[in-house]
């Protein structure tokens, strides 16, 4: 779920920034830094959120 948005966030900022001649490219960088930015934040949350609220796996006994 998270990849397609992810996808999606990117295919939109490539269809947005690429008409302007000007600062296109420089927008269009700074859009894609901000989506990888935000999914590798997002992701550490989950990870750390899941990581405090679900029960450690019991080892074989």
């Amino acid at each position: 779920l998270g990849g397609i948005g992810f996808t999606v966030s990117l295919f939109i900022a490539n269809l947005s920034y690429t008409g302007v001649p000007e600062v296109g490219a420089n927008l269009l960088n700074q859009a894609k830094l901000g989506v990888f930015a935000g999914s590798l934040v997002s992701g550490l949350c989950g990870y750390f959120l899941l990581k405090k609220v679900l029960p450690p796996a019991n080892p074989k006994e």
